[in-house]
């Protein structure tokens, strides 16, 4: 089963537009545009084009946490003849998660280091400029506090220097649902399946285990294909 969470960039025109509205404070102009959309490899892009996800979903039985793969623009207007300036030097990225049931917001949010961190990263954006980043948003840690239907909303800021001041840029807010068996689908060994066999599904690189839905298959070596490739002439 697949997650409709997948949407051209059309969508997030008039947002952006507004976004290149905002005022020459670095905590405004460093904004997160968007989640990438993931096939079959894990890859972040600085360019804000292509499909991207409004949400995503995390399965139980992942073996690690929700990877965030953002686009992140720096709004600020560069100074004529200082090539200098308005550069906006990454070093992390600021995460809270909330939740929309009230028992696990009382229980679990606010807690430092699995539910509010800060992720540390490095990188440079000109004014004007896109990075594209990778990076974890929900921890691995968490998945055992948290079941099916729990939707997790995080909010995640970037973090940094810019012109010799600190700032938390524009907080974006992610929401994930939590549910099992509702990515991998196991359909056995790869040597049982046949070679012209064409699994349903896309993979996610970053994490099998979020977003969408995907058949996989188990190698000779117990590790788990995805999508599945058969082997069985």
């Amino acid at each position: 089963m697949a997650y409709p969470y997948v949407q051209t960039l059309a969508a997030l025109a008039g947002a952006a537009t507004l976004a290149g509205c905002v005022g020459g404070d670095a905590d405004a102009n460093i904004v997160i545009l968007r989640n990438q959309a993931q096939a079959n490899d894990c890859v972040s892009s600085a360019e804000a084009e292509g499909t991207f996800n409004s949400a995503g979903a995390i399965d139980t039985r992942s073996p690690g946490g929700y990877v965030f793969t953002p686009v992140v623009r720096n709004f600020a207007a560069p100074i004529e003849g200082d090539s200098t300036s308005r550069i906006a030097f990454l070093s992390g990225a600021r995460v809270d998660i909330h939740f929309s049931d009230q028992g696990r917001e009382d229980t679990l949010a606010g807690v430092d280091g699995l539910t509010r961190f800060e992720v540390p990263l490095s990188g440079a954006i000109e004014p004007g400029g896109t990075a594209g980043l990778i990076f974890e948003i929900v921890p691995g840690e968490l998945l055992p506090q948290i079941t099916t239907g729990d939707i997790l909303l995080v909010d995640i800021r970037m973090v940094g220097e810019m012109d010799g001041s600190s700032f938390v840029g524009a907080t974006f807010r992610y929401p994930i649902e939590v549910c099992t068996d509702c990515t991998v689908v196991e359909i056995g060994a790869c040597s049982g399946v046949s070679r012209s066999y064409e699994p349903a599904g896309v993979a996610n690189g970053c994490n099998y285990y979020q977003d969408t839905a995907v058949e996989c298959c188990t190698s000779d070596g117990g590790l788990l294909v995805c999508p599945a490739v058969g082997t069985m002439e």
